[in-house]
């Protein structure tokens, strides 16, 4: 929503200006040439999957383990698991990033507000361009900070 009311703004402003008597004057618009891709902290890139260490940590519990997401044509698919390869929770992602959705996930996860809490803080996570009050980036590490949750992700640089 807020890229909509800036584009939107930024448009108004370079169709109406003002004069130096304060007059609002219509001018040519400015034609824009070229594709702009958007720069995420996350970075999904052709068809290598990319692999993370997180840890994730809600009020009382903590989890950490590896996160594997790979690009699949129309969207973006992954999985985290443990250290002992019990597998969390499965999910998609649209390639646009604005739809997660959650596919298999483990017992003590599998609940309404949990499996809603989750799905919308990973679309946020990976939407993410820039830090914000959430989001922050200390080093290698991208951290999404919530009033009861907490994620770590930390990119594992080895060969596949």
């Amino acid at each position: 929503m807020r890229r909509f009311l800036l584009s939107i703004s930024l448009l108004l402003a370079a169709v109406f200006s003002l004069d130096a008597r304060g007059v609002s004057v219509v001018t040519e618009p400015v034609e824009v040439t070229g594709t702009t891709e958007t720069a995420y902290l996350f970075r999904f890139d052709g068809d290598e999957s990319t692999r993370y260490t997180v840890a994730i940590t809600f009020k009382n519990a903590s989890f950490s383990g590896i996160c594997v997401v790979k690009n699949i044509g129309t969207q973006i698919a992954g999985t985290i698991v443990n250290e002992f390869g019990i597998r969390a929770f499965d999910f998609t992602m649209s390639q646009d990033r604005r739809r997660v959705k959650l596919l298999t996930v483990m017992k003590p996860l599998d609940k309404c507000l949990i499996r809603k809490a989750i799905a919308r803080d990973l679309k946020r996570l990976f939407n993410a361009t820039t830090t914000d009050g959430y989001v922050s980036v200390d080093g290698e590490k991208i951290i999404m900070r919530r009033p009861s949750r907490s994620y770590t992700f930390s990119k594992m640089n080895i060969p596949e």
